[in-house]
């Protein structure tokens, strides 16, 4: 599974793996965190973050525990209960994770087809092993609305006079285990991926719908992609399964490219402007035009 980019502000949640030794420590009340020297401190963060964090993030800590309001009443208790919190969450992940993990790998290595799901972003071995076991053999399913219908992220159908309603839940029909498991694998996608960043304001803030919805509407779309790769034995391919949503890409000859799905409806020999997207040039003028080039359009997408 791809490990998610650094964060910005990586110590925000209990449940990451960062700040959990300091709970574990016994280091969250202000003062104990205080007592604690810059480089123990950077010491410790980069012992857990695997060296993704160090001094910098200590500093930002230190000066945090110096504007946070102690109270003493709760500290023993808060203390005592995030450390039972933080001991039972490395106890899951290095003691029953890792190993379930090596033996779904195990498991996914008898398979006997390819089925290229691990080359899809955030696809690991929990994920592939509950997609394969949820969705089975490919060719019990005809059409992709089908393994939609079966993972239950299809919209459910409420009709009167002629016309559907709007805003309806889904129908949450068959697999609960698949569903759930496409569920945080799109958000994942719409969080750290540039496709699925593109697709969540694309359907967040064009289409008004609401964050759930989103990530549900996405996990649709993988749950799609899942099953025609197995039924195809196709490997991954983001320009054939997103191509909408991938607006700079790069031709055989080695320049950007954009498809004319997104050309701009009044294009100059330089620059192009169609609702916010602006489209700056890579390459002289006189190849705009150039019979190898195809129906494709140079340029880079630049936000305006």
């Amino acid at each position: 599974m791809c490990a998610p980019p650094r964060e910005p502000h990586p110590i925000t949640r209990v449940n990451q793996r960062t700040p959990l030794p300091l709970g574990t420590h016994d280091l969250l009340p202000p003062a104990r965190l205080l007592a604690l020297s810059l480089e123990e401190l950077s010491q410790l963060l980069r012992q857990a973050s695997h060296g993704r964090y160090g001094r910098v993030e200590a500093v930002q800590l230190r000066q945090s525990a110096l504007t946070t309001l102690a109270m003493p009443p709760a500290e023993a208790a808060v203390s005592y209960s995030l450390a039972l919190v933080g001991r039972s969450y490395l106890y899951l992940v290095d003691q029953i994770l890792r190993p379930l993990q090596h033996r779904i790998r195990e498991l996914l290595a008898q398979v006997p087809f390819r089925h290229h799901l691990d080359e899809i972003p955030f696809f690991g071995p929990i994920v592939i092993g509950t997609v394969l076991g949820e969705l089975g053999h490919p060719g019990w399913f005809h059409t992709a609305d089908d393994v939609v219908a079966w993972c239950g992220l299809d919209p459910a159908v409420f009709a009167s006079a002629g016309k559907q309603a709007a805003g309806v839940p889904l129908t949450k029909r068959g697999s609960r285990y698949g569903r759930r498991i496409l569920w945080l694998a799109a958000q994942n996608w719409c969080k750290y991926t540039t496709i699925g960043r593109r697709f969540f304001r694309h359907y967040r803030f064009g289409k008004g719908l609401s964050y759930d919805a989103t990530v549900c509407a996405f996990a649709a779309r993988l749950a799609r992609l899942s099953w025609a790769m197995l039924r195809d034995g196709t490997p991954y391919d983001a320009r054939r399964a997103f191509q909408a949503y991938l607006p700079v890409q790069l031709s055989a000859r080695g320049a950007l490219v954009k498809r004319h799905s997104h050309t701009p409806t009044r294009t100059h020999r330089s620059t192009g402007r169609a609702g916010n997207t602006m489209y700056w040039s890579l390459v002289p003028p006189h190849l705009h035009r150039h019979p190898s080039l195809g129906p494709l359009t140079i340029g880079m997408e630049i936000s305006s």
